[in-house]
C-alpha cells in the first residue's frame, strides 16, 4: 500500500538536469560507526538487539539493517519490538511509525515516545 510507481524517464531527467546526485557504492564513507555518539538509548537498544539476535554488539551500528545487515527473521524483528516496546513502556503504535528496520530508527522512534 505505500509501494508507488517512478517514472524512469523521470528520474533520467532529473539526473541529467542535477537534481538528483547519483553516488558509486564505492565512493560511499563505510564508517557507519561515527554517525552517532553513543548514547545511553543507543546502548540499551543495541544489547537488546544483540540479545535477541545473539550477536556480539560490535558487530551493530545505528545504521545496521535488521533483516539486511544482521540477518533477522521476520519473527526475530517482532520480538525486537516487542522487547523495545516493554523495556521503554511504549503502548501505543501509529501507522506511519510502524516501520523501523535499523537500529537508529528505533532509537528515535524510542525518544519521541518517551
Amino acid at each position: 500500500p505505500t509501494a508507488i510507481k517512478v517514472s524512469r524517464t523521470g528520474v533520467k531527467r532529473k539526473i541529467a538536469n542535477g537534481e538528483i546526485t547519483l553516488i558509486p557504492f564505492n565512493e560511499i564513507d563505510a564508517d557507519a560507526s561515527a554517525e552517532t555518539e553513543e548514547t545511553p538509548l543507543y546502548k540499551k537498544v543495541r544489547a537488546i538487539i544483540a540479545e535477541a539476535l545473539n550477536i556480539p554488539e560490535d558487530k551493530i551500528v545505528p545504521s545496521s539493517h535488521l533483516f539486511y545487515d544482521l540477518g533477522a527473521s521476520s519473527i526475530q524483528y517482532f520480538s525486537i519490538l516487542s522487547l523495545l516496546a516493554e523495556q521503554f513502556s511504549i503502548e501505543n503504535y501509529s501507522k506511519e511509525d510502524s516501520y523501523r528496520y535499523t537500529v537508529k530508527e528505533m532509537c528515535e522512534y524510542i525518544e519521541r515516545h518517551l
